[in-house]
This record gives C-alpha cells, structure tokens and sequence, in this order.
C-alpha cells in the first residue's frame, strides 16, 4: 500500500494514442505532471498519410541488408525491388482489359467478386497492402516479420507478382477470397453496436475529427507507390462522409496540430522514444526532426518496431533497446528528482 500526497509526483506514460495523450498531458497541464514518457507518439496529424507504406517500404530494406551483412543472403536492395514490382503488376493486372489478365488475377488472389469500379479495385489494392502494415509494425513480436518478408522476395524462385501470391495467400485463411466491394468496405465504422471488443469505429471517428491517419499509396516515394488507387480520398475521405457525415476533416487535423504544435510541440520534460522502423515513426518526434523545447529528449531506437520500448527487460535485448529503456530510466529518474 502507497501513500498518496499532495505532494506526490506523476508521470505520464503511454504509447502510441496514449503516447500522444501523455505528451499533450504534460503540455496542457504542465504543473500536474513532473514528466512524460511518450513512446510510438504520432504528434503531427496528417490526412495523406503515405509515409506510413514508404517506411514499411524501408523496413525490407534495412532487414535485407541485415541479412546481406550477417549471412550473405540476397541483394541489398533485392527485397524491397521485387516487393515494387510486384505492386506494379498487380496494378497492371486490375487496369487491365484483357481477359486473361483478368483470369491471372482470380488464380493468383482470388478476388471474392468482381470488379464494378476504380473503388472496388482500392480496396483490392488496400486488402493487399495491409498484409504487409501489420507485420512491419508488430515487427517486434509478431509471428511473422520483415525477415520473412525478405525471405519470400528475395529469394531465387517465380515472378514477383507469384510470390507476392504466395506469400499472401499464406498470411490469410486457408481458401478465404480477398475481399474487394466498396460497397462494404466501411460497414466496420457503421455499426453502432456496443462491444467490449469493437474499437475501429471509435477509433475511426477520431481520425475524422482529429487526426487523419490515412494510411495511403498512391503518393508514396516506396514499394507501395504503384497501389495508385489507395488515394487519400478512398481511404478517409469517403468514410468519414459516409459513416460520421464528416465532410471538413482536413480543418479538423489542421486544429489538432494547432492545438497541440504537431512536430513543433514544445513543452518540457517528455522523453520520446521512436522506433526506425515503427510505420507510424515518420509522425513523431526523432533524431531527424529533433525536439523544440531542448528539456524534452528523443530517443531513436535503431532497428525496433512500435513500442518496443514499452516491453520489459528480457534476456536477449540488443544493445538498442537496452540503451533505450537506461535512456527512458533516467528522464523518469530526472523528472522525479527535480524540485517543482
């Protein structure tokens, strides 16, 4: 049992929204709080988001060439080359005429019905994307990870586009057919039932009235840039018009980062650390854009994923993360020992 005073000190801890949250605690109640630790936090708000893919994008880079230096596998560049070029073919495929490419597409993803519309063929293009989203940020962990993704493109064998089918046919039930009707795409963020497990509708409501997030291709710099129909307007736009009647989120984000100074966030005492490799790092606040107030600290952590710093010690941390959490350690440390 702990005794509580007034004169007790908090710290604010979270990561990702909730890293958000503890770094804007700390700014608009900078009395209350001795400190933040704000990890995997995406200050900026943005509504084209296609950072997001390109940093996936960098991801097959980084653990290929890894992998080039530790064992002599692949090219340094092979993964991500032949992760874009099969990208290009599946964009090729879906804007194709050609009753055969259209055969090739069933055989190779097994589309659940057929094309109607360009918007039919972004939620193709979106379903296939996301294979790739959830293993680059739960990187860390996950079953399977950027290495695997190197493994299956890299690799001598088929054409890129047969082994993107393979392996995203491995990642999804056995039979199950890549979903591809506009008409259902936001069904999630429509349904106004209550469960103690059904977040995205919430959560989508607030990229909408806050923060954006659209995680976009269509004017990506990386692997991903050929997906040309995962627009910004397909991805958010449409959504927060029709499940929320949203039609102004642009000025919403735009306040946000009013509010709260988006990459210019200035307030003291918040140490902010950042994955390389975490997708949603290219919205916060690291070694290359440094903070604005010299009090609060960054801390890069090479080669990690989404909050991996939030995870306890264990045996086998590299030397990254250990520096990283002895980096966290002090700031608290500091933050605690300071007069108010």
């Amino acid at each position: 049992t702990r005794n509580l005073t007034a004169d007790s000190k908090w710290v604010a801890f979270g990561g990702s929204y909730p890293g958000m949250l503890a770094a804007w605690v700390k700014l608009l109640y900078p009395s209350r709080f001795v400190g933040a630790v704000a990890s995997s936090a995406p200050i900026e708000a943005k509504i084209d988001f296609f950072e997001y893919s390109d940093v996936v994008s960098e991801g097959f880079r980084c653990v290929c060439i890894l992998l080039y230096f530790v064992g002599g596998y692949f090219g340094k560049d092979t993964c991500v080359n032949t992760v874009r070029a099969a990208m290009e073919e599946v964009h090729r495929l879906l804007t194709s005429p050609s009753a055969s490419d259209a055969a090739t597409l069933k055989t190779l993803f097994n589309p659940c019905f057929d094309f109607t519309s360009d918007d039919d063929r972004f939620v193709f293009e979106r379903q296939i994307y996301s294979r790739f989203q959830g293993i680059a940020q739960s990187n860390d962990f996950g079953a399977v990870k950027l290495a695997d993704v190197c493994n299956a493109f890299a690799g001598a064998g088929p054409s890129p586009v047969e082994k993107l089918s393979r392996f995203y046919n491995r990642t999804v039930a056995s039979g199950r057919c890549t979903y591809n009707n506009f008409a259902g795409a936001y069904d999630y963020a429509k349904n106004t039932s209550l469960t103690t497990t059904g977040i995205y509708r919430q959560w989508s409501y607030q990229t909408c009235a806050e923060f954006g997030y659209g995680q976009t291709t269509a004017n990506a710099k990386g692997a991903f840039s050929p997906l040309k129909f995962v627009t910004p307007d397909r991805v958010h736009a449409y959504m927060c018009r029709d499940a929320f009647n949203i039609t102004n989120a642009p000025a919403n984000v735009e306040a946000t980062n009013k509010k709260y100074g988006g990459f210019n966030l200035n307030v003291a005492n918040v140490v902010l650390p950042t994955g390389t490799i975490d997708p949603w790092a290219a919205l916060g606040l690291t070694n290359a854009t440094g903070s604005t107030n010299p009090a609060s600290e960054v801390v890069d952590i090479l080669g990690t994923s989404h909050c991996r710093d939030m995870f306890a010690r264990r045996a086998g941390d590299d030397g990254h993360i250990t520096w990283a959490h002895q980096r966290v350690e002090a700031a608290v440390d500091g933050f605690l020992r300071a007069k108010c």
